[in-house]
């Protein structure tokens, strides 16, 4: 790991996690919150100090089949956007497996 980067998305009041290699991302989390404070700081802290704050396995694995998968829509300027579209992705995936298992 070289680098991480905590990024805040306004618009749907989440943290990402992105872990690096060099250029190469090679981990991914989120934390959403219901609301945020103003500037972030109390939801920041929250998330900086919380079990987030690290590269979540499965959720970095699905990234990269996704990554792989669909990699002419992936774009380098919009990292951000194909990170959520992953993430609601794997939630929605999780929601199903919940709601159809016995």
């Amino acid at each position: 790991m070289t680098k991480v980067e905590h990024i805040w998305n306004q618009e749907q009041s989440i943290w990402i996690y992105i872990q690096y290699n060099k250029t190469r991302i090679t981990g991914i989390n989120y934390q959403q919150f219901e609301t945020s404070d103003k500037n972030n700081i109390k939801s920041y802290k929250e998330f900086k100090n919380g079990e987030y704050n690290k590269k979540d396995p499965i959720l970095s694995d699905f990234y990269n089949f996704m990554r792989a998968e669909f990699d002419r829509g992936y774009v380098v300027g919009e990292k951000i956007d194909f990170i959520l579209k992953v993430m609601w992705t794997y939630k929605y995936m999780e929601a199903l497996k919940k709601q159809h298992t016995p």
